[in-house]
């Protein structure tokens, strides 16, 4: 086929494609016609929605178990009054034991009242409960200690005197009566005599200023001292905390806490005593900056930058502070570094506070009245099948002013609850009775509790009008998710508030909720309050934040989707509005507004429903599709005939091109031939694999890398040649002619070829370059024409791998009848001249000079010491970290005057030698070195205890023939005689 017809052809096809997507044009601008007239009446369509169905629903998914409250809160209008509380030391151990467990800051926690009684938990030294009783001071004063394991079991206990106040310490001395926190000053704990700080809380009376007893806890320094020790963003940095007189409360070693006085007193460490010299230079830098939050100083010329940060105000400390510093600039730290650390420095010390305040607490000032524990289980079930029937509400309970707990619940677990505070003289028990759906009991737990239900937010929401009231957003208690509770109170006959009932909607349900609820296919439906938090979205991972340790409601501000965003601001702006559109990201919105309805209680919260507008077109977004799918087949049709047309032409040249760029690379077993019905690519396939076949033959008399690299230059063989560093190998096969005068010669030649076939396979594999054969002989080289920087490691893994190869087909060889090889190697690394050599009509690519002489006399030596590979030493140097080797001679071949060390290569370095080769070649280098220092006695000696051992070693033999030769009186030996053997012959 010409170049004309080809391009008639192409012709054709344009013209073709053209008329398709003419019509195609015509098509889609018929249906642009009708799309237009539906865009007009888009105004109407979008009035016609309405999320009255959502509200609808909303109200249902809320209001219903809303109203279970007022129903339950009726029918516990009358129930009569009880009181309950109680107090023992084994109870309140008890109680203070898991707090300790959980919080690994705490050495111990503790309480101490007016009298001097004293009830105390600790870890350190050991976990030991503890009481001081003073309550029969007359009896005297005991101390009273049971020790324990981490699960309160008793290992044993111990009662002795005492006379320790608790009065008297740190900790309750500096407690002020008014109910808060209070932190002391840094001391020394009595029982563990390490250096602590306590906080401590007040238990006051029913004014809240008269002290009745003090809760506290212990965190030693040490333990803080750990805890900063971890919190350093990087190795360099330094944390300290220091109380407002300087002393350490932490420090990252922690022995330098305490000083030892000279009377035997311990003491706080002051930080300017300490003796790290960056720490001197800081220290005088922050007397001088004492409220600088940054600053650099100077420790032996190198700048260090220091920031600082006062303990917050809930600490009640000031002075306190804590410092980082590290080498280098403020360029090199950042800020945030410290703040991160700080906040869990401070955290570190709010846990064990609110531990403290939690146990004080735990002793209520006064009761009020209402019990709600007679007839229980009728309680439980008239709570229980609104619970299991509303897959919305987590739980269904009752508190009353005397802080007795009735609780169904479905989360965690299906179970009903009780805490009770009716029985007077004892501790109020949690008691769990988990159940399956149908109310049958599955197992029971007890256990002791300091759960309030006065102080959560769903009874303080609760006022005294009978109504739904809603509580706002907060953390369940049972289930540690966020919940919102409706709750309504019961009223006396005054109108008191003597309980409430109330039921749980987590979140994650309401969100739930709102994802089902779509008013279009891509349409977001949530629900936001008045201050703009989030109180259900359909991904209800984005409802809570979490800030420092404390969790909040997201704002809708700080949502991820910018359409909710604006959505939401335009609502803000104008509160009136219910419906309004906008743009976001190149796309048209319609948002929707709804407030809750009053029926669901005095609730300020929206529902938001923010669509896309394509989500409304839904017919236009159908006769698009149909369009485009029609346009797109018409268009796709023309370019699939283009596209056969094309590769019909120009998948065989880029094959072509692709075959003609592996010449160059001489790649020429992966030249593939091409099929084509045009005669022009036919023809120049038929040539390109003419050429391959040529090249291919050719490559077997010449190296294919010479080849390859003088067509990758562009240059012709040319005579000339130069120096390189290469390793030289000579092989040959001993008695090669006693083998070929017992063979016939077609028998010989096969039986050469393919001993020489596999020789050739691992010096090609190695990278080498075979340069000739020399009858039964082999000569190669290393580094050229490709550069290599391992030539010594490759040439000697090539000897070993054909000394390996040929063992196994001698032992195919000998099984079949014929006669097996032996094969001497000789191997030498050193400048010789590379290139070509010969006639400008016949070249042959090879290596001349003296090191190729060496080569070929090492491989020829190997038969005076019976080895089969020899090196040299300048090969030996370069692979010795990669094989075992042992130094065989100091010799010079015939031809050669000065003596070379020479080596037998025995084995890869990754593989041990067997024991006795080993010994044997420690013992031939004793008497190599005896035999250099001309101790020939010794030598021989050495080598005649060898020969007893290895009778068949011929180097050994070798060597005992010379020492006794060299001992006779008619030998002279010149005086700068070095140990080197002149061989006379190859």
């Amino acid at each position: 086929m010409s170049k004309t017809k080809i391009s008639f052809r192409l012709g054709i096809t344009q013209v073709f494609v053209i008329a398709i997507l003419a019509v195609a044009g015509a098509i889609s601008f018929n249906f642009q016609m009708r799309i237009s007239d539906m865009v007009l009446d888009l105004s109407d369509r979008i009035t016609a929605i309405s999320a009255q169905r959502i509200i609808d629903n909303t109200q249902n998914f809320l209001g219903v178990p809303a109203s279970y409250t007022a129903i339950l809160a009726e029918y516990l209008e009358n129930t009569k009054k009880q009181r309950a509380i109680v107090e023992n030391h084994e109870e309140l151990w008890r109680l203070m034991w898991k707090p300790l467990l959980l919080t690994p800051q705490m050495q111990s926690l503790f309480v101490a009242d007016t009298q001097g009684n004293y009830v105390q938990v600790r870890r350190d030294p050991e976990f030991v409960s503890r009481t001081i009783d003073r309550r029969q001071p007359e009896q005297g004063v005991f101390d009273y200690r049971v020790f324990r394991d981490a699960s309160f079991n008793l290992i044993t206990e111990k009662t002795k005197p005492t006379d320790f106040d608790p009065r008297t310490r740190p900790w309750y001395k500096s407690t002020p009566a008014e109910p808060r926190l209070n932190w002391s000053d840094v001391y020394v704990s009595s029982s563990a005599k390490t250096p602590v700080i306590a906080v401590t809380h007040p238990v006051t009376d029913t004014t809240g200023k008269r002290i009745r007893a003090v809760a506290g806890v212990n965190i030693p320094l040490y333990a803080v001292s750990d805890f900063i020790s971890e919190l350093a963003v990087r190795k360099s940095q330094t944390i300290i905390l220091i109380d407002d007189q300087g002393r350490l409360l932490a420090y990252p070693d922690k022995s330098q806490l305490l000083v030892l006085e000279e009377d035997g007193e311990l003491r706080p460490r002051l930080l300017g005593e300490l003796k790290n010299k960056a720490v001197k230079a800081l220290f005088e830098s922050l007397e001088a900056r004492r409220n600088a939050e940054k600053f650099s100083f100077f420790v032996g010329g190198e700048v260090h930058t220091a920031y600082t940060a006062d303990f917050p105000s809930y600490f009640d400390k000031p002075g306190w502070k804590a410092i980082m510093f590290a080498p280098g600039t403020a360029s090199d730290h950042k800020r945030l570094d410290f703040e991160q650390t700080t906040t869990e420095i401070f955290s570190f010390f709010e846990q064990p506070a609110k531990q403290v305040r939690g146990l004080s607490l735990s002793f209520p000032a006064s009761d009020a009245p209402l019990a709600i524990t007679r007839d229980l289980d009728p309680l439980w079930q008239r709570m229980w099948q609104p619970l299991v029937t509303l897959p919305q509400l987590q739980s269904f309970f009752i508190a009353d002013a005397e802080g007795n707990y009735v609780q169904t619940r479905r989360e965690p677990y299906l179970a009903t609850r009780l805490i009770d505070r009716s029985q007077p003289n004892e501790a109020p028990i949690d008691r769990k009775i988990y159940r399956d759906e149908e109310f049958s009991v599955i197992t029971e737990k007890h256990k002791r509790t300091e759960f309030d239900p006065r102080v959560r937010p769903w009874y303080l929401s609760a006022k005294n009008i009978s109504r739904i009231h809603w509580s706002s957003v907060y953390v369940s208690a049972s289930a540690k998710t966020p919940v919102v509770a409706a709750t309504h109170p019961v009223l006396t006959e005054e109108g008191d508030k003597a309980g409430v009932v109330a039921v749980n909607i987590p979140l994650y349900k309401v969100s739930d909720f709102v994802a089902e609820s779509r008013v279009s296919p891509n349409g977001i439906l949530f629900i936001a309050n008045r201050a703009g938090e989030v109180v259900a979205y359909p991904d209800k991972s984005q409802i809570l934040m979490i800030e420092g340790d404390k969790l909040r409601l997201r704002l809708v501000e700080e949502l991820d989707n910018e359409a909710v965003r604006i959505a939401y601001q335009q609502h803000r702006k104008d509160p009136d509005e219910i419906r309004f559109t906008f743009s976001s990201q190149d796309a048209n919105y319609i948002s929707l507004i709804q407030p809750f309805p009053k029926i669901l209680g005095e609730k300020d919260w929206s529902i938001v429903a923010v669509i896309p507008e394509d989500d409304l077109l839904g017919e236009v977004g159908e006769m698009l599709l149909e369009a485009g799918t029609i346009a797109a087949l018409i268009l796709t049709l023309a370019i699939l005939l283009v596209y056969i047309l094309a590769t019909r032409i120009s998948k065989p040249i880029i094959r072509l091109a692709r075959s003609m760029d592996r010449f160059k690379d001489f790649r020429l077993g992966e030249i593939r031939g091409v099929h084509s019905r045009f005669s022009e690519i036919d023809t120049m396939n038929h040539s390109m694999l003419l050429a391959r076949d040529g090249l291919a033959s050719f490559q077997k008399y010449v190296p294919a890398d010479l080849v390859r690299l003088l067509i990758q230059k562009g240059q012709s063989a040319r005579l000339g040649g130069e120096f390189q560093r290469l390793t030289i190998m000579f092989t040959d096969i001993e008695g090669f002619t006693s083998i070929s005068e017992n063979l016939p010669a077609q028998e010989l030649m096969l039986h050469l070829s393919e001993y020489l076939d596999q020789m050739t396979r691992i010096i090609l594999e190695e990278r080498g370059t075979v340069d000739k054969y020399i009858g039964d002989a082999i000569m190669a080289f290393w580094g050229a024409p490709t550069p290599q920087p391992n030539t010594a490691f490759l040439a000697c893994s090539a000897a070993l791998r054909c000394q390996g190869r040929l063992q196994r087909l001698n032992a195919a060889w000998a099984a079949q009848g014929k006669p097996v090889m032996t094969t001497r190697f000789g191997l030498h690394t050193g400048s010789v001249i590379v290139g070509n050599v010969g006639s400008q009509n016949r070249l042959n690519y090879t290596v001349v000079g003296d090191g190729v002489n060496l080569a070929s006399r090492l491989e020829g030596i190997n038969k005076f010491y019976g080895t089969q590979i020899i090196v040299s030493e300048d090969t030996f140097q370069e692979a010795r970290e990669h094989f075992h080797f042992r130094l065989l001679d100091r010799v010079a071949v015939k031809g050669k005057k000065k003596g070379v060390n020479i080596y037998q290569l025995l084995g890869p370095a990754q593989r041990p030698l067997p024991e006795t080769l080993q010994r044997f070649c420690e013992i031939y280098q004793n008497g190599l070195t005896a035999y250099w220092e001309r101790d020939w006695a010794q030598a021989a000696t050495i080598f005649l205890a060898l020969e007893r051992k290895f009778p068949k070693d011929s180097s050994v033999r070798l060597f005992l023939k010379r020492c006794e030769e060299l001992q006779r009186n008619d030998i002279e030996v010149a005086e700068d005689w070095e140990g080197t053997y002149i061989f006379t012959n190859k």
